[in-house]
């Protein structure tokens, strides 16, 4: 039998006082570390689609560029080509020529705008991973700890990672110096 007495009361008055206390102390800043962490994420997805609408786009003008001038090429090749004569023929290799220069020039324009594209992807990938792992760790943003952190210590970071390849690429090859010492000792 439920009784409806004093205690009732003091019971949903302190329930009532606890919802407010915890709204304020936990679920407050749980929901905005939430919303700071859903803002972090969306960003750099975006700019993740952008580059790769802009490299896609980029792999297309080539591909245009390519066929067209493997197109002027085959047709300045097949107008030439129908004739006989020696006049023809070095007019067929001056197209060819040309043809070869147009296509070694849009291929270094093209290389170039993919490595800039590739550095561009690759310092993104960088910083979306530095921010991530901070955030991670830190539980909030660290964007403005990262900035600190890489204009003090970018040329340390350098120069400890260019160590660190070295120690790494040694290593290895003594390794396997060992192994072929050890591989012919055996036999």
């Amino acid at each position: 039998m439920i009784s409806l007495d004093w205690t009732l009361l003091y019971q949903t008055a302190l329930f009532l006082v606890l919802m407010v206390f915890m709204g304020k102390v936990l679920f407050k800043p749980m929901l905005a570390v939430m919303d700071a962490r859903e803002k972090a994420h969306a960003e750099p997805a975006r700019r993740a689609r952008e580059l790769t609408e802009k490299a896609n786009t980029a792999q297309a003008r080539y591909e245009e560029i390519m066929s067209s001038a493997w197109d002027k090429s085959q047709k300045i090749r097949n107008e030439l080509a129908s004739g006989a004569s020696d006049k023809e023929r070095l007019i067929v290799s001056e197209a060819h020529k040309q043809s070869e220069q147009t296509i070694s020039a849009a291929r270094a324009q093209i290389e170039k705008a993919r490595d800039g594209f590739l550095k561009d992807a690759a310092k993104f990938a960088e910083d979306l991973s530095d921010q991530l792992t901070a955030t991670l760790l830190e539980g909030g943003s660290a964007a403005p700890k990262k900035k600190a952190a890489k204009a003090s210590g970018e040329g340390a970071a350098k120069k400890s990672s260019a160590k660190s390849k070295a120690k790494k690429s040694g290593g290895k090859a003594k390794a396997k110096k060992d192994d072929t010492d050890n591989g012919g000792s055996d036999n």
